[in-house]
């Protein structure tokens, strides 16, 4: 039976101009995963995780081959060479933003050689959500993926195979399982470019799931490789978590401290090398890779660098930070007045902790993101090493480049540091593509979104959408090689974001089309009414600092309407709120006592956390919140965020970012 579907199978691949590619195993070579270069890597004392699932794996590989459309002009498929960044504001590439512009150089000649989408946006402003949307092509609460502690369950999009570090974690093996089946995952882009006959090549951060270990030849050379749990790896990410979960009681931090990561302050070395040490690895990694004739070999290869500079702490030295030169209308971001400020702007400042950042000294803001502007630039100088190998190492004539963001950086704008916000500052991303036949046009004002980057990758790899059906399993985004190559437009002329995660008081939905922007909101929180949605003029109003929503009443109507057509805004908010309760029940409530410590261990998620706060636990819990109330002292910005002020060093530079905070 088996073989005759497989005959049926083949001759309608002839018929229909599809020939089937040999997988990787069938086609080996040294990047591609041969047998004599995993030899060397364990002589080398290198560990694979690829090396322990070969055997498990194989039969599927047999029955899981990817059709590749058949080009008979250009018989060699190109190489791809996929660069990511995190945390890096996509408009300081696009003069017209008002964002400072920095030098670098090396992002910019990339630029100049290909086409840059220079108002592109994030499917969700925090790492795993935005990482996961961009592999599988599909809106993060479409797959699940809605936080840093829940990454992609199911290997290869298997629900039967569940990723190692899933059932290593914090969450209970049977929620892994669970996971799976919710997230109904079709697997990510690696997958199908492996099935496709790609040789694949991992370098840097991953922090998706999905069981993308299993690409590395060395899994010293990829870092966070989980993406799940965390919920007790530090006392601050376990109330990141358990703040994150409770949001829909509309608890936030009282008064105006900083009790957790803010401000973000930066901090300048005289010498040495500032970055995250993996980011100098990953470089390195992917340059001798180049340069050892990675693309001048005939079969495929996806080079996949990714580097977690720009991401918070921030850090520099002396040599990155003297590069930048901002006038006095850079240094310090336009606040709009408090009183007017809508309630999830409000609610959000509050709970990162830096509703009161005015009354920091302004050097001290000004420093930081001369800092943050500091670190792109060595994020650029990585870039480049890396561009030097494809430069020199041969094939890049047949190669394409891609370059992204993971998501931006709010900077201190509209009284908010870090991402988790749709703002602009926290939304947009570079995306750049070079390579073959792609227009040396430099940025255009067409719009770009990183759920493009699957289809996108599908068309360079001459590889069919794998991902059959309409509705919940069509991909969200669309190939921009089009636009690259022959200056089309797109055929969706809006883009569509979202964030369900700490720090957003109800699920959030942006939509952007043209000049506007709309951001529309889930249900309400408990006691208040529903959030009406924000509408801005990106063009009359770069920075979002007025909100144009009752001016014009007919296109809130119109773009929410649009949104909802893309997701269902109220049952998606309602369905994530309701695994928010059963996390925060069996991993937080339960974990601490249940009632009796309730309030006790609340005290330290929420700065301020009193009787009312504990009663509306009660009635969104249906369980009651008491014991003791602790007080917690918030201190003052110097002694919290900055206790070694004198040594110019932070206390706790991560800040729980490791997993629960990325």
């Amino acid at each position: 039976m088996h073989s005759y579907l497989f005959v049926l199978f083949f001759f309608s691949a002839l018929c229909s101009g599809l020939v089937l590619q040999k997988s990787n195993h069938e086609k080996p070579s040294k990047h591609a995963g041969s047998g004599a270069w995993k030899a060397w890597k364990k002589k080398e004392g290198h560990t694979s995780w690829k090396d322990k699932k070969d055997n498990d794996d194989e039969n599927d590989k047999r029955e899981e081959k990817i059709t590749v459309l058949n080009d008979i002009k250009n018989p060699r498929r190109p190489h791809i060479l996929f660069i990511m960044v995190d945390e890096m504001d996509g408009r300081i590439f696009d003069a017209s933003s008002g964002q400072y512009q920095p030098p670098m150089k090396n992002i910019r000649k990339l630029i100049q050689a290909g086409t840059h989408f220079k108002q592109a946006y994030t499917a969700a402003p925090l790492c795993t959500p935005a990482r996961a949307a961009m592999m599988t092509g599909r809106y993060s609460s479409d797959i699940g993926v809605v936080s840093n502690g829940v990454g992609l369950a199911a290997v290869d999009g298997k629900e039967s195979k569940i990723d190692e570090y899933c059932l290593a974690s914090d969450l209970e093996n049977k929620d892994c399982y669970k996971l799976a089946r919710k997230q109904k995952s079709s697997g990510t882009f690696i997958d199908v470019l492996h099935k496709g006959g790609y040789g694949i090549n991992l370098y840097g951060k991953l922090h998706v799931g999905g069981g993308l270990g299993q690409y590395a030849e060395d899994i010293n050379g990829v870092s966070a490789l989980s993406a799940f749990g965390g919920f007790k790896a530090s006392s601050q990410m376990e109330r990141n978590f358990a703040r994150e979960w409770s949001r829909a009681t509309g608890i936030m931090n009282h008064g105006d401290g900083h009790p957790d990561h803010a401000p973000m302050l930066g901090t300048v070395i005289m010498k040495g090398e500032p970055a995250f040490p993996q980011d100098y690895r990953t470089a390195n990694s992917c340059e001798k890779a180049l340069l050892n004739g990675l693309f001048a070999q005939k079969d495929p290869q996806f080079l996949y660098c990714s580097f977690e500079t720009p991401h918070p702490e921030l850090r520099t030295n002396i040599t990155y930070y003297n590069r930048i030169n901002m006038t006095w209308r850079e240094k310090i971001p336009d606040w709009p007045d408090k009183e007017t400020m809508h309630p999830a702007d409000i609610y959000t400042a509050k709970n990162k902790g830096s509703w009161g950042i005015e009354t920091v000294p302004k050097a001290e803001i000004e420093k930081a993101r001369r800092v943050y502007f500091a670190m792109c630039e060595e994020a650029d100088d990585l870039i480049g090493q890396v561009l030097n190998g494809l430069e020199r190492g041969g094939g890049k004539e047949n190669s394409y480049v891609i370059l992204v963001s993971d998501h931006g950086d709010q900077q201190y704008e509209n009284y908010e540091i870090d991402k988790e916000t749709l703002r602009e500052g926290s939304t947009r991303i570079p995306f750049i593509i070079t390579g073959p036949k792609v227009r040396s046009a430099g940025s255009v004002a067409q719009l770009g979104s990183l759920l493009d980057v699957y289809p996108t990758i599908m068309d360079i790899a001459g590889i069919g959408n794998p991902i059959p059906g309409r509705g919940e399993t069509q991909l969200a985004g669309e190939s921009v090689l089009p636009i690259a190559t022959k200056g089309k437009s797109r055929k969706q002329d809006f883009v569509v974001a979202e964030f369900h995660a700490r720090d957003s008081g109800t699920g959030e939905f942006m939509i952007v089309e043209s000049d506007w922007k709309l951001i529309a909101y889930g249900g309400n929180q408990i006691g208040q009414p529903r959030w009406k949605p924000q509408l801005f003029n990106l063009k009359k109003d770069a920075f979002e600092l007025q909100d144009v929503s009752k001016k014009y009443p007919e296109e809130v109507e119109r773009l929410y309407n649009l949104l909802n057509k893309q997701i269902n805004i109220l049952a998606r908010d309602k369905e994530i709120k309701a695994e928010n309760k059963y996390m925060f029940e069996k991993y937080f409530y339960d974990a601490h006592g249940g009632a009796s410590h309730c309030m006790q261990e609340m005290s330290h998620v929420y700065h301020g956390f009193d009787t009312e706060d504990a009663e509306k636990i009660t009635q969104w819990l249906g369980k009651p919140c008491g014991g003791h109330h602790e007080s917690v002292d918030s201190g003052s910005w110097k002694e919290i965020a900055w206790p070694n002020h004198e040594s110019n060093l932070l206390s706790d530079p991560k800040h729980g970012h490791d997993n629960g905070d990325d």
